[in-house]
């Protein structure tokens, strides 16, 4: 294979040229010119501009028989010679300088299931796009700086590209998994992907029992239209004035208010009887059934029973109430306090054995 030998030292005195690291035999050296004299100084196909010695070795060196007019020991001297060598096989790093690649007129380079053939000067490389089948392995990282890199894929990667229909006209789409720091993956479960800004939901929930799970609001505006869609729960950090509309609020627990604006229409509050003034207190001791224990008291607010014993003593509302029917029993030592929307209605009761209990009645 021709190449250019570039590295060389001259003497116009001796007229001894030596290809300084270049170790070649007589039948490899092709052609010598004095490229700014225009001038042939070595041809190996004519005897007129042959060498008269040659010398093999580390630093090949052979004396010219062609005239020395006008150069000096710096003339520019292009060196051509055969390698002798079709192909080879480099492990390791091969670099290419811009004077080696300007020299081949075919290179063909074969890296694993790689091809690339043609000839590849220094511009070529940089500018001119190179066509690469088989399989491409990069170890660290590779760089485009610019341009424009097309690959055809095939097998799992194709089978992983669905069409789509989307608002960018885009026809295909790649699933994409995301990883934090740490390596795990972002939108699972127990990694969700935290979002800062503005989201912007492009059409409202559609009807049904779809649910947004947690929604914390630090500042800003949200607002939620009509329709069946729910949000889980809310956490709002809110300051300054909120006008609120509210149809219908169901309260499970509790809520605390500090202050209220001023409230036009109709409020409905289930609220306590006035407090009693008059109280009244008796003993019960009967073990007959049915004994009226409280008559009807319209305006009676509260009605308790405690029993000293010994005996255990049953009580219904009502007149009618035996051992066996009956709607609270009192151990010895136990007290019972009326539920408030029976207070008012006749109690009766009964001791399975002798026993005494102490009624008290506030009107």
């Amino acid at each position: 294979m021709k190449q250019i030998w570039p590295t060389y030292a001259y003497s116009p005195t001796t007229n001894v040229l030596t290809l300084t690291g270049l170790n070649i035999d007589r039948d490899q050296l092709l052609l010598v010119t004095a490229a700014d004299r225009g001038r042939i100084m070595y041809n190996f196909a004519d005897s007129s501009v042959t060498a008269s010695a040659f010398t093999s070795g580390a630093n090949t060196a052979l004396t010219l028989v062609a005239t020395t007019a006008g150069l000096t020991t710096t003339a520019a001297l292009v060196i051509y010679f055969d390698d002798q060598a079709t192909s080879s096989t480099v492990t390791g790093t091969v670099e290419l300088g811009p004077t080696s690649l300007n020299a081949l007129e075919s290179i063909t380079v074969t890296m694993g299931q790689v091809t690339v053939t043609g000839g590849l000067t220094d511009v070529q490389l940089r500018a001119s796009a190179v066509t690469v089948g088989g399989t491409v392995t990069v170890g660290n990282s590779l760089t485009i700086s610019s341009g424009t890199v097309t690959a055809n894929a095939g097998g799992d990667f194709a089978n992983s590209i669905e069409n789509v229909n989307d608002v960018g006209n885009v026809s295909k789409k790649i699933a994409v998994q995301l990883y934090d720091d740490n390596g795990g993956a972002v939108g699972v479960s127990n990694n969700p992907l935290p979002i800062s800004g503005t989201v912007t939901i492009g059409s409202a929930l559609p009807a049904g029992t779809n649910r947004i799970g947690v929604v914390t609001i630090g500042a800003g505006t949200v607002t939620i239209g009509a329709g069946t869609a729910q949000i889980g729960s809310v956490t709002a950090s809110i300051s300054g004035t909120v006008p609120i509309s509210i149809s219908s609020v169901t309260v499970g627990n509790s809520v605390t208010i500090g202050s209220l604006p001023a409230i036009s229409g109709t409020v409905t509050a289930n609220t306590f009887a006035v407090q009693g003034t008059a109280v009244t207190t008796s003993n019960f001791t009967s073990t007959t059934a049915s004994t009226v224990l409280a008559n009807y008291n319209a305006t009676r607010e509260v009605l308790t029973i405690f029993n000293e014993g010994a005996g255990n003593l049953h009580i219904a509302p009502g007149a009618t109430c035996t051992t066996i029917a009956y709607q609270v029993r009192l151990s010895a030592g136990d007290y019972y306090e009326v539920p408030n929307h029976q207070t008012t209605i006749t109690h009766s009761a009964v001791f399975a054995t002798a026993g005494t209990a102490r009624v008290t009645e506030v009107s």
